[in-house]
């Protein structure tokens, strides 16, 4: 697994957030009317978190704790247990469970092919 640069890092990012949004505008058109007028409905409201699954020993865990002491624009990075939490771009504006894990899976896709790393989208409801 090579270790990307900061700027090759941020060209993922912008991949990803590009993803990211795009699926999200697709998850949202496909939810009913109904749905899409009422975002705090019970059942529907809440959001996904996209975590990698990085040995912060590594050289990529490495890499990702230097991010968070020094951040790129449009990430924001957190040390979990088990790996890194990233939040990706801007939020995305939409309060439903199921278009959260739809644009957050989109930017996993792109992370994970690009790093060749491993990670999951934890999605709740609130």
């Amino acid at each position: 697994m090579k270790i990307p640069t900061r700027e090759e890092f941020q060209s993922i990012i912008a991949e990803a957030e590009k993803a990211r949004a795009k699926a999200a505008k697709e998850a949202y058109d496909k939810l009913p009317p109904f749905v899409q007028q009422f975002p705090d409905m019970a059942g529907a409201c809440g959001g996904a978190r996209l975590i990698l699954s990085v040995d912060g020993r590594s050289e990529m865990g490495k890499f990702f704790k230097s991010l968070i002491e020094d951040p790129i624009p449009n990430l924001q990075v957190w040390k979990t247990r088990i790996g890194f939490q990233l939040f990706v771009g801007q939020p995305l504006g939409y309060q439903h469970e199921y278009v959260c894990n739809e644009a957050e899976q989109a930017a996993l896709r792109v992370i994970e092919s690009k790093l060749k790393v491993e990670g999951y989208v934890d999605s709740y409801l609130s």
